[in-house]
């Protein structure tokens, strides 16, 4: 056991608490010394309450909470969810009880306090016993001065941690720290311009200061860097010459904060992550606080902190047809070998959703699952993303250099999709990484071993490719020890009924009644082509929720959905020509039929508001500020 615990332990023994106690005497503050002290942390609970939102929107669903503590261990906000409301009324877990170590026995809470650093208790390590089924990360938020301010936690299934958890608590602290100085800082810009700047230039987002004329204001080294400027030059130039985006431009006029909104840089080819907020100073606004990031960054963060998982079982694998049934099956053999399986079938008809389930029902289903797209990175960046590349490698390239895919899946399942569309040359790398079970990256000479599944798809006829020597034969019959095949849609119309239960079911807003779908409208759905496969269908229904009032969805409808198609087959071309088509048609009626909100707009499409904004200007719609 560790030294901390052991130490808290014995702590917990001199308090004279019970390790198989029936219940603990739990504290709590009254009502009215909650709401002194809830205003005591008012700039804590104004920085640190969207940062733990977003943690919590991690873990949502999974049995884990979040909660926000103040120094010594008195609970402020709790985040939870319906699969942690009996967990928190069972320990009492509100705002206002005191989690110290003297109260509850070792948790990581108390050992934040006792430490002052991160750390994670599991199960059994809990002094009392009612805690052994839980695990608890916790991580201590500082002042600039580090002094402890609050104590950040994620609480959850002692079976479903992960070291990674700790990992993501420490990072939401550590933002917290970096807003909690800045909006310090803010606070004093009319008394302090130059430590203004300084300590600005300290915080690692992007940070730029305009006025309701949208004029900036002040600006540090890492917005200059992102926008190719310095910081003087930035002075006195209007934010929409790096953004012209309306929801940036309406944060501003409204003085409405906004959160996570994607945004493309106007003078250079990159994304952004961006929030702005208003900055208040007696009740007055003096400025907007304009903060980006790179997407690629937050992609990265956010990949280290949820982990590379398969979301999908064999539960979406939807159809009661012999060959929907035949499939399933092979399914659940092959998830039973560790053999490299091939998966053959058309665009659309879910060759990702198959290689999810043979790898969640495999005994690979903790391990990581790695998706790589062949045709969708290009042939320079391939290889370094297949295999990783050494410090020093690229110009450009990280530092440290980069774990590829390969050992990203270490023990776990790496998908490859498009597999013909790789290059000759890596076909050969590929072959021999197959062989051998090791990579070795680019620019570098030692093999790393790995221990991962290989499940390849496409839908090209490979045996075509090889007689045209586009594609290795030794390489096929590597890739196809075990082969699944799976069926267009056109070959098992009976599922179609299924399909579309389980798209309504899927993509019925909440609290909203499902649609249904009449007999004559369903056996129109049983006769049509299908080029684009179950992908199509879902398109289809998606529309229809989003596009018909009535509760039941006629063969008219259908029709005018589909723009009166009938059953001869047509080609992929026309398919995504019409697809454009309808993205305008669907987008117009609903954003009229919501009367122009655009928070509206974007829940019942299931899209972002940063979406919303893109395809408004995209239609020319001309937003009102």
């Amino acid at each position: 056991m560790r030294k901390e615990i052991v130490n808290s332990w014995r702590r917990c023994q001199t308090y004279g608490l019970r390790q198989d106690a029936t219940e603990l005497k739990t504290e709590a503050l009254d009502e009215e010394k909650l709401r002194e002290l809830k205003a005591e942390h008012r700039l804590l609970l104004d920085v640190a309450l969207p940062i733990i939102k977003d943690l919590h929107d991690f873990v949502s669903g999974s049995g884990f909470l979040t909660l926000l503590t103040t120094r010594d261990g008195v609970i402020l906000e709790v985040l939870n969810d319906p699969t942690t409301r009996s967990f928190t009324s069972e320990f009492q877990l509100s705002p206002g009880k005191i989690w110290r170590e003297e109260i509850i026995g070792t948790s990581a809470i108390g050992l934040v306090i006792k430490e002052g650093k991160p750390i994670q208790v599991v199960g059994r390590e809990h002094f009392w016993q009612r805690l052994h089924n839980l695990t608890c990360s916790a991580a201590p938020i500082f002042d600039e001065e580090g002094q402890l301010l609050g104590i950040v936690n994620v609480s959850g299934p002692v079976e479903l941690v992960h070291a990674h958890t700790l990992g993501m608590v420490v990072s939401a602290a550590k933002a917290i720290e970096r807003q909690y100085l800045l909006a310090n800082v803010t606070n004093k810009i009319k008394q302090s311009n130059v430590t203004l700047n300084a300590l600005l230039n300290m915080v690692e987002d992007a940070v730029i200061l305009v006025d309701e004329s949208f004029t900036i204001k002040q600006a540090n080294e890492r917005a200059a860097k992102i926008l190719d400027l310095n910081p003087a030059e930035m002075i006195g130039k209007t934010i929409d010459e790096f953004f012209d985006n309306p929801a940036l431009q309406e944060s501003i006029l409204s003085q409405t904060p906004i959160q996570n909104e994607v945004m493309t840089v106007k003078t250079k080819p990159i994304t952004c992550l961006v929030q702005a907020k208003p900055l208040l100073i007696a009740e007055e606004r003096v400025a907007t606080m304009v903060t980006f990031r790179e997407a690629q960054h937050i992609r990265r963060l956010a990949k280290r902190i949820e982990g590379n998982k398969a979301y999908i079982t064999m539960n979406e694998l939807v159809g009661s047809s012999d060959v929907m049934n035949r499939l399933r099956k092979k399914v659940q053999l092959v998830a039973q070998s560790d053999a490299t399986t091939l998966i053959l079938g058309e665009t659309g008809s879910g060759k990702e959703m198959v290689a999810q389930s043979i790898h969640n029902l495999s005994d690979r289903k903790e391990g990581p699952f790695i998706v790589v797209n062949c045709a969708a990175i290009p042939r320079s960046l391939l290889e370094s993303e297949l295999f990783g590349y050494e410090p020093g490698t690229f110009t450009g390239g990280l530092k440290q250099g980069k774990p590829g895919k390969f050992e990203l899946a270490n023990g776990g399942t790496i998908f490859l999709d498009e597999i013909g569309e790789l290059t000759p040359d890596l076909q050969v790398i590929l072959l021999r990484v197959l062989q051998e079970q090791r990579i070795t990256r680019v620019g570098g000479s030692k093999p790393i071993p790995v221990d991962i599944r290989v499940i390849a798809a496409t839908n090209k006829d490979l045996k075509k490719a090889i007689k045209k020597g586009e594609f290795r034969s030794d390489l096929y019959y590597r890739l196809n020890i075990l082969q699944i095949h799976i069926p267009p849609l056109r070959s098992r119309t009976q599922d179609i009924p299924d399909l579309v239960h389980w798209f309504i079911t899927k993509w019925t807003p909440e609290n909203a009644k499902p649609k249904k779908f009449s007999k004559e409208a369903l056996e129109f759905l049983q006769r049509h082509s299908w080029p684009g496969n179950v992908r199509e269908l879902e398109n289809i229904v998606q529309r229809c929720i989003v596009m018909i009032e009535n509760p039941v969805i006629r063969l008219q409808d259908i029709k005018e959905i589909m723009g009166d198609a009938d059953d001869a087959p047509h080609s992929f071309e026309n398919s995504t020509l019409k697809i454009q088509d309808v993205e305008k048609e669907v987008f117009l009626e609903t954003y009229y039929k919501c009367n122009g909100d655009l928070t509206k707009t974007a829940r019942l499409l299931g899209i972002s508001r940063a979406t919303v904004y893109r395809w408004a200007k995209k239609y020319k719609i001309h937003l009102n500020h």
